[in-house]
């Protein structure tokens, strides 16, 4: 492949696991809108265009394997492994309803009319619920072969797509019997199924090949094989003569639908791409990674293709363009209309004059700071290779801006875009766009600086420190000529320049920060607290019991005290030697005419020359404190270490004194050995004693036991003895009678 798509994505974070799915909105009175499914269980959405956060809907407790916005992007619905589908309200992110399931649910979809939701997951079971009663039972579709990892309306709601995770193949489902009336055979499982705007063709994903199908005679249209296994695929909506395709190899691929040629292939994902989505304009294109980010890259007049030089980064056009001549003022600006050739005069002559990428903005409001302009340009900020700030003289509320593109598809669409667009819904300024035929300098400006004429090194940008490349960065020049990466600059949060803001700042006294006294003030390292010190209201020694912040600068002095220590700290570095915080030597530092600031007959001030004094004291006190601590240590260390060799020695000789005495005595080996052995038997003995006691407890009881019942059959034998003598004694009456 001889060339390949140079695009800056955009990049939307905000996920902290890997994104799962993605879905555009059609597009709305209020734009088109992107919702992207994550396992971190919170679905987000954003602004179709710009990539800009809306919301995020909170409520799963698991993974959100799915997601999808109705046509009026006013609902939105997800899947998750915490065994439900949800529909929220997408203008509040509230819950409408949470539809329960028995296993994970993997796939959801609106239907066209939006009165539908079809959901399924690991049950094997399509379930289309009725948005309408969302309490109702749902209908169920249980023939499915496997888990549910796809679905899809397609015919105007009357066939229902499904693939599943199991087994190869995408199935058609007529909705009103529930009977498939498709099977398009796979040889993989399909991991991606779209059907087209235009509701032509189904586009499908499968092992590594992506598949074109007719929606409507479901026959193989198109078949294109990738060299790596491939996760998801989607077809350009607009004119379908492009589809993009990613997977394991975390690239974002950009094929021609006819010949299958590559086309272009973006790289910036730091993990396999799991899903893909053109916008409903087909002008860009998202992708959702492992890495968790989405990328919203540009597709059109905007994603050119250029060499492969351009593309590894080698420079096509001189960075110093639009950089020369910066301290000369704009004095008359000549602007053209959007005909390709335009007609000028020159002496009298009619000349033809090439339109140029260079456009200018006109009239855009004061209140309109730069970073507002760069976020009101979005994504052709990307294209942009440096933009100047011109200020017309009488027009105090406004301000223009000159617009340099890389190239003049970019200007052109950049003026079909926002010619006549409204700068904010709530006023009536627009955006007035003309391409500018040439730009006149005359004079100089008095607060420019002029670049040396022989030098050929770019310049740095103030707030990031890289280099002004236009090749890599648009570049945004200043009404002052200060110039910086549209990148850093769209982080100010006003009009003012921060070069001349931060030199033209004039520092003011310091005060306590809570009585405002001005004299012995002490200000926190850690958080920049200045407060008194104890010679005053103590508001230093305050904030230290408050927020435990120990290391003061007395502002006075320029010396650092420990509060947790009681000392100063200032002049402690760590030895070579041993490693170990000592004092600073103090070296008077020589000034031009050799006096040394050490000298006491230089004029110093008496206070710093106390405080010299002072140092040196007390760095004397301190090296004699250190000195006097290691040698106690190492004192220490070694009367441990004599402590220790004596243990040593009398545990050895008493473990050899033991051994010797066995081993010269056999006598009292074999004793030894019959002892233990008794001791073993012993043990034997006690534990068939507990046992044998444990058993006679037992016969005992069951002895009393038996005696009971036995006692107890005796009484009874009685009663019934002596019963029979009655009856006998009766017996015999009646007989004698």
């Amino acid at each position: 492949m001889d060339k390949k798509k140079v695009v800056a994505p955009l990049v939307c974070h905000g996920h902290s696991r890997p994104v799962v799915d993605l879905s555009y909105s059609p597009i709305t009175p209020d734009g088109f809108f992107l919702i992207s499914a994550s396992k971190d269980s919170t679905p987000m959405l954003r602004n179709g265009e710009t990539g800009d956060w809306i919301g995020t809907f909170e409520g799963h407790k698991g993974a959100v394997w799915s997601c999808c916005l109705d046509k009026h992007a006013l609902r939105a619905a997800s899947a998750s492994a915490d065994f439900s589908a949800k529909l929220w309200d997408a203008l509040t992110g509230d819950v409408l309803h949470s539809f329960d399931h028995k296993h994970i649910v993997r796939a959801c979809a609106f239907s066209e009319d939006t009165n539908l939701l079809l959901t399924g997951g690991f049950e094997k079971i399509l379930r289309i619920f009725d948005l309408n009663r969302p309490d109702a039972p749902p209908r169920e579709i249980d023939s499915s072969p496997g888990s549910v990892r796809t679905v899809a309306w397609l015919h105007s709601d009357q066939t229902i797509l499904s693939s599943s995770g199991d087994a190869g193949g995408l199935r058609l489902w007529d909705v009103r019997s529930g009977k498939v009336v498709q099977i398009l055979e796979t040889k993989f499982p399909v991991t991606s199924a779209e059907v087209s705007q235009d509701g032509r063709y189904i586009t499908t994903a499968d092992g590594s090949s992506v598949k074109f199908w007719d929606a409507n005679h479901f026959g193989l249209v198109k078949s294109h094989d990738l060299p790596c296994k491939v996760e998801s695929a989607s077809l350009e909506p607009k004119f379908g003569n492009r589809f993009i395709a990613g997977g394991e190899d975390m690239w974002v691929h950009v094929f021609d639908f006819h010949t299958g040629e590559e086309i272009g292939c973006n790289k910036g994902h730091h993990g396999p791409v799991h899903c893909l989505r053109f916008s409903p304009g087909g002008e860009s294109y998202a992708s959702g990674s492992e890495d968790g980010t989405i990328r919203i890259w540009q597709l059109g007049p905007l994603g050119q293709i250029e060499d492969n030089s351009t593309a590894n980064g080698s420079t096509t056009a001189n960075a110093n363009d639009g950089m020369s001549e910066v301290t000369q003022k704009i004095d008359e600006l000549a602007v053209s209309e959007t005909k390709k050739m335009e007609e000028t005069q020159v002496d009298g002559v009619e000349q033809k004059v090439e339109r140029k990428p260079l456009l200018c903005v006109l009239c855009v409001p004061n209140h309109m700071t730069y970073s507002d302009f760069c976020q009101f340009c979005g994504s052709f900020v990307q294209h942009m290779l440096e933009m100047r700030i011109v200020r017309n003289d009488g027009m105090e509320d406004c301000y223009s801006i000159l617009i340099r593109f890389d190239e003049q598809k970019a200007a052109d669409t950049f003026h079909k875009h926002f010619s006549g667009r409204r700068f904010s819904s709530l006023e009536e300024e627009t955006c007035n766009v003309l391409f500018a035929a040439d730009v006149h300098y005359t004079g100089s400006i008095e607060h420019t600086q002029s670049l040396p004429a022989s030098s050929t090194e770019q310049p740095f940008c103030p707030v990031c420190l890289e280099r002004l490349d236009q090749d890599t960065s648009g570049i945004l020049t200043t009404i002052c000529n200060h110039s910086f990466h549209c990148s850093c600059i769209s982080k100010w949060t006003d009009s003012s320049c921060p070069v001349c803001r931060y030199c033209q700042q004039q520092p003011g006294n310091s005060t306590c920060s809570i009585c405002q006294s001005p004299e012995n003030l002490w200000m926190c390292v850690i958080c920049g607290f200045v407060g008194c010190g104890r010679y005053k209201e103590a508001h230093a020694t305050r904030h230290w019991k408050e927020t435990q912040h120990c290391y003061a600068l007395e502002l006075e002095t320029r010396r650092v005290w420990d509060y947790a220590g009681d000392n100063y700290v200032h002049r402690l570095i760590q030895s070579k030697t041993d490693g170990k915080l000592v004092e600073l030597n103090h070296h008077g530092h020589h000034d031009s005419d050799g006096c040394c600031s050490c000298s006491c007959e230089c004029g110093t001030d008496p206070g710093f020359s106390e405080t010299i004094l002072n140092s040196k004291v007390e760095a004397i006190v301190n090296e004699y404190n250190d000195l006097l601590t290691s040698q106690l240590e190492d004192q220490k260390m070694y009367f441990e270490s004599l402590l220790q060799e004596v243990e040593e020695e009398i545990e050895r000789e008493t473990k050899e004194a033991v051994e010797k005495a066995l081993c010269q005595n056999p006598r009292l080996m074999k004793l030894k050995v019959r002892l233990d052995k008794c001791v073993e038997e012993q043990k034997f003995h006690d534990d068939i004693n507990d046992n044998l006691t444990r058993n006679k407890e037992i016969w005992e009881a069951k002895i009393l036991e038996i005696k009971e019942r036995e006692k107890k059959a005796l009484i009874m034998k009685d009663e019934e003895i002596s019963e029979l003598e009655e009856q006998i004694a009766i017996l015999m009456e009646s007989i004698e009678t």
